[in-house]
């Protein structure tokens, strides 16, 4: 049997409403994020790239780091350090 789930984070962190299926009794999901909402704030906060850590503020990542020269993909919010 499979249910729909249905999440909603933080503002600050990756705020985009997802649906998916949850496998009873297993760890797979799979999820379909609003397009073109995953890189795009209202407010500016704090982006950070992956693979160099250069971190900037604004509403979006730039296309690509100044750092490492990748692509916009490579930021998170710089918020989700562990």
């Amino acid at each position: 049997m499979s249910r729909e789930l249905y999440i909603s984070v933080p503002e600050s962190s990756y705020n985009a409403k997802a649906s998916g299926t949850l496998v009873p009794g297993g760890n797979v999901y799979t999820f379909e994020v609003e397009a073109g909402t995953l890189y795009k704030r209202e407010q500016p906060i704090k982006w950070k790239c992956s693979l160099c850590g250069y971190v900037m503020e604004g509403k979006e990542p730039p296309p690509k780091c100044p750092g490492c020269k990748n692509p916009k993909e490579y930021y998170e919010p710089a918020n989700l350090d562990f």
